[in-house]
């Protein structure tokens, strides 16, 4: 089994919950990886080798670096544990990118592609929806995504970028539970 060293380049809040890491190699070789697949963490804890699988949010080919979208779980010690340690400059072991979360692109054709997501679980997604905009330009994407409320919304604002860059050939559908406006009519 092959290990990869990882540097933490930059810590991107995301929301309350929710954190993007950027990371590079140690050694600055680039990783092959497809878009929706997952990065599988190695820690040791008590002597013991503990392992978690986080979706990469990063696209190959549109964003520069690798990067995983970490959300707190109240009784997640792992994702806790990366939130209050992990800083720029921390280093992280994985094995190899994996997972069979992919779609083969073809600029050539035309289809349109519906992706439902709730939560963290948008991270696979949103590499793929990337991938999907940036390299089958005939195609579309529609997104129907349901979170909480506005501030729960991982990529609120690089999905909103998504949306101008790629006008008509990208449309999102949110989904909010509890959104602020009948919070407000709620308390007052």
């Amino acid at each position: 089994m092959e290990i990869l060293q990882w540097k933490v380049l930059k810590v991107v809040p995301e929301t309350r919950e929710a954190v993007s890491y950027v990371l590079e190699t140690v050694n600055g070789q680039p990783v092959h990886y497809e878009a929706g697949q997952f990065l599988t963490l190695l820690f040791e804890h008590h002597g013991h080798e503990i392992r978690r699988s986080y979706s990469m949010s990063s696209t190959p080919g549109v964003d520069d670096q690798v990067s995983i979208t970490v959300k707190r779980k109240v009784n997640g010690a792992i994702s806790r544990y990366i939130q209050v340690i992990w800083r720029e400059g921390t280093v992280v072991n994985t094995i190899l990118p994996t997972g069979l979360f992919k779609i083969d692109t073809d600029k050539n054709r035309q289809r349109t592609f519906f992706f439902i997501a709730a939560g963290s679980g948008i991270v696979p997604v949103f590499s793929l929806l990337k991938k999907v905009l940036h390299f089958e330009p005939k195609s579309r994407v529609i997104l129907l995504f349901q979170n909480f409320d506005e501030d729960r919304i991982i990529f609120h604002e690089a999905l909103r970028q998504l949306e101008n860059q790629f006008g008509d050939r990208f449309t999102r559908i949110d989904l909010l539970s509890n959104p602020k406006i009948m919070q407000l009519i709620r308390s007052g």
